[in-house]
């Protein structure tokens, strides 16, 4: 049974890295939409910060965000992550009732539709988060099946590391990872990728 999340007195921080692709081959659409790629990702400094605490009973969880505006917060994958958490959480739980809600604020300081994954990356440390808030262990396939269901991108995030990525992006192979500086230039207005692959 997982100890008990109330008397955490501070909240769980994570800080959530943007990635960028070294290289991405788009190699054609899947059965499902998405798209076979080939790609090296790997992640950069730049990073939001995410914290948890545990919110009282009886309400839901809620999400306030500053710095760039990733858009609605009820579409935010910081939410969703912490639903499928939640779910996931429930075997080890031990309990009839659901681990509580919880109380999240985001930083965003990783620009939006810029292709670098940020809300992938928000969703990973919400799951890591949420979990450690609520004192519950999940195995790390577990893990990555969960983030695999939150996005394409999600389980590059809970792996870490420099990553060759398959398949539409969860299948994963270590790579080794070249010391790099880079300028990132976003142009206006930013890219949806699902607009994007679209094309």
């Amino acid at each position: 049974m997982a100890t008990d999340p109330v008397r955490r007195l501070e909240p769980v921080v994570r800080l959530a890295p943007a990635k960028v692709n070294l290289s991405l081959a788009v190699l054609g659409t899947r059965p499902d939409g998405f798209h076979d790629l080939h790609s090296v990702m790997v992640p950069i400094d730049v990073a939001d910060r995410l914290s948890l605490a545990v919110a009282p009973p009886g309400g839901g969880d809620t999400l306030h965000v500053t710095g760039f505006d990733p858009g609605p917060v009820a579409d935010n994958l910081v939410l969703r992550a912490i639903a499928a958490a939640r779910r996931a959480a429930m075997p080890e739980w031990g309990r009839p009732e659901p681990p509580p809600p919880l109380a999240a604020r985001l930083e965003k300081r990783i620009p939006v539709a810029a292709g670098l994954a940020g809300g992938s990356s928000d969703a990973a440390a919400a799951v890591d988060a949420a979990l450690e808030a609520w004192g519950v262990t999940l195995g790390p396939e577990v893990r990555l099946q969960l983030a695999s269901e939150l996005g394409s991108d999600v389980p590059f995030f809970v792996r870490g590391g420099c990553q060759w990525a398959r398949g539409r992006g969860e299948v994963l192979t270590p790579a080794a990872a070249p010391r790099l500086a880079a300028v990132l230039l976003r142009p206006a207005p930013g890219l949806s990728t699902p607009r994007v692959y679209a094309a």
